[in-house]
């Protein structure tokens, strides 16, 4: 009988038969697809992400959530164009409330002050108030205008609130205030234990008061100090305290040029709490956003000239923030 060819003829579908693999083989040939597979994913997904960090703007694609933080955020961020260029310095270097030099008879009541307050919250189970000597100039400087321009509020007569006051006196403080005043005219000069606890827990003091008493014992403060003004028998006494978020490594100047560059770089407090990932410059007079957010470190501010309050964001989680008010800036 004759021999089939096995040749392969032509519109033939003859094919060699097929050759088993090993299991190993099969597991070995799953892995390559799987790591090439993943490498083309990275690939795609880093050139999204850098469209999302890139400070320059472009398109987001809302499906991958923004970082905090550029590529690399153990290492501050740093503007393009302030890498060869120095910090802003202040073009006003003169506070705009005259300092004060308190006698010495002051700076002991204001520390006796301090003490009895932080007494009453020890008593109410609640952490002691620590000193912020910057705080306090501000705070003296409050009592002192009070009596030059012959007041009792706290708005002064130019309508700055307590916390305008700070944000403009406190250039490092990122956090919320809060403000207790006390004023005795013509009253006999007491010694300062006596006049201390007048202050803070005399009939007229500020515990017998429930607004101010509130404000002693409010838990969410971290600061508080006093700062008084002494002229003959009156005394002008103002509380300032202070919900710490945290300090600027770098006081932020009052004035400077458009375009400036700044360092802003948060310590947090406590240092446990998460470093602020954000600044933006807001328009406490129009309530809008002056410069949208953006990385901290060195930066360089622009914006149309005015005066602007700087807010910085804290990470609650990967989408939310807290955001918190830093020092006032006035741009040229």
């Amino acid at each position: 009988m004759a021999r089939q060819s096995r040749g392969k003829h032509p519109g033939s579908s003859a094919q060699r038969p097929t050759r088993r693999r090993s299991p190993i083989q099969v597991v070995g040939l799953a892995l390559m697809v799987a790591v090439i597979a993943s490498a083309l994913v990275l690939t795609r997904f880093g050139a999204r992400l850098e469209k999302l960090v890139d400070p320059t703007g472009g398109t987001t694609d809302p499906a991958i959530p923004k970082p905090l933080q550029p590529p690399g955020h153990a290492e501050p961020w740093v503007d393009e164009v302030c890498r060869d260029k120095p910090l802003a310095t202040d073009l006003d270097p003169s506070p705009r409330l005259g300092t004060t030099s308190p006698s010495n008879q002051a700076q002991i009541v204001e520390l006796l002050a301090d003490e009895l307050s932080n007494e009453q919250r020890r008593k109410a189970h609640l952490p002691e108030l620590e000193p912020d000597e910057e705080l306090r100039n501000v705070a003296r400087q409050h009592s002192q205008d009070m009596h030059a321009r012959g007041y009792f509020s706290h708005d002064n007569p130019d309508g700055l609130s307590p916390s305008d006051r700070v944000h403009r006196g406190h250039r490092r403080l990122v956090g919320e205030s809060g403000e207790n005043i006390w004023m005795c005219k013509n009253c006999a000069r007491q010694d300062a234990d006596a006049l201390a606890a007048a202050i803070v827990t005399g009939a007229d003091g500020w515990m017998n008061s429930p607004k101010h008493r509130e404000n002693i014992l409010r838990q969410r403060f971290t600061h508080g100090v006093v700062g008084l003004a002494l002229h003959d028998k009156d005394v002008w006494a103002t509380q300032l305290f202070a919900e710490a978020h945290g300090y600027l490594t770098t006081p932020v100047p009052r004035h400077i040029e458009r375009g400036g560059c700044l360092q802003l770089l948060v310590e947090p407090y406590p240092e446990s709490r998460a470093q602020a990932a954000r600044f933006e410059l807001f328009d406490p007079r129009a309530r809008v956003r002056a410069l949208e957010p953006r990385p901290v470190g060195t930066v360089s501010v622009s914006a149309t000239p005015g005066d602007f309050l700087l807010k910085f964001h804290f990470p609650v989680d990967a989408t939310r923030f807290t955001v918190v008010r830093g020092p006032t800036l006035q741009l040229d």
